[in-house]
């Protein structure tokens, strides 16, 4: 906020002589952080959208799966390593919002997407490693020219990917319907709120965890630890027997248990659901309540509940 009222302030001044140079530097320096942050933000979100996807894909053996961002590589941007037999044991990604155009480039120059794909190629190689690199794009038309000119030598090792990139993470769950998907499939609920929550809880593990040679056991057990995730349970506990009784003979009110929460509607005015597994304290404890207040109407029930 105060760096946009100052620039908006300067931009109003009478410039004296001589000072146009430094307000074109302030323009310069004002729209290279904005490019710097798209990017973060670029590169936080495809590392949530592979984080999903791994987690979705591997959930019994996370403990095998690593992940980095910004490694000591020539394709740096983020980094999996992968040991479950059968699969890609390394995988490098760059990854590309700002540029409208992109280029290859020629394999001798320095700095070039070719010389880096090449270079990291060639160091996996003598490794004798199973690998892959990604150059992921935001932009549909870099992505069609970058699929069409990827050169004859990294066809076998190199994937293109679109990744569209909407401004935000929750724009992302709106506009994506692959991110959105992706979300889904490890959410208990289809609103998009409640996708928005555990986003949410990715990017804050994410962040948490410094990015690092991120064991992807330890980074699931990060989200699910911190509630409100809404993450599917593998395992479904039942209610307290009397709760159950309690809560059947309530008029107009009905539940259901799905994928661990409690999922309820009464009549046709509201539903809702208690936004905690079934076997977490929390919800042992509003459990607790119910047995201990015994509400015989829904006006009763709402207290404890809501």
């Amino acid at each position: 906020m105060h760096k946009l009222i100052s620039y908006r302030f300067i931009n109003n001044l009478p410039m004296a002589k001589g000072s146009s140079g430094t307000l074109k530097y302030l323009n310069n320096k004002l729209a290279g952080g904005a490019v710097n942050q798209r990017g973060n933000d670029y590169e936080t979100c495809v590392a949530i959208s592979k984080l999903l996807q791994l987690v979705n894909a591997f959930s019994a053996q996370l403990r095998l799966i690593t992940i980095s961002s910004q490694v000591h590589a020539f394709v740096d941007d983020l980094y999996i390593e992968n040991l479950i037999p059968g699969e890609v044991t390394e995988t490098y990604h760059q990854l590309k919002t700002s540029s409208k155009k992109l280029y290859w480039g020629n394999k001798s120059k320095t700095g070039s997407l070719h010389f880096d794909f090449s270079k990291q190629a060639a160091l996996l190689k003598r490794r004798h490693v199973h690998f892959q690199l990604k150059l992921v794009v935001a932009n549909k038309t870099v992505y069609n020219n970058a699929v069409l000119k990827l050169p004859q030598s990294l066809k076998k090792i190199t994937a293109v990917e679109l990744f569209p990139w909407h401004d935000s993470i929750n724009q992302q769950l709106r506009l994506n319907p692959s991110f959105r998907a992706t979300a889904a499939a490890l959410c208990a609920f289809s609103e998009t709120d409640k996708l928005e929550s555990l986003v949410a809880h990715f990017a804050g593990a994410w962040a948490m965890c410094h990015k690092k040679n991120i064991s992807l056991e330890a980074f699931f057990d990060l989200v699910k630890s911190r509630g409100l995730a809404f993450l599917k349970s593998t395992f479904h506990p039942a209610l307290h027997p009397q709760a159950k009784l309690i809560l059947d003979t309530i008029p107009g009110f009905h539940y259901q248990l799905a994928h661990g929460y409690l999922v309820w509607n009464f009549s046709s005015t509201d539903k809702g659901n208690i936004p905690h597994y079934l076997d977490s304290s929390e919800f042992r404890n509003i459990e607790n309540e119910i047995l201990t207040q015994k509400p015989q109407t829904f006006y009763d029930l709402e207290q404890i509940i809501s």
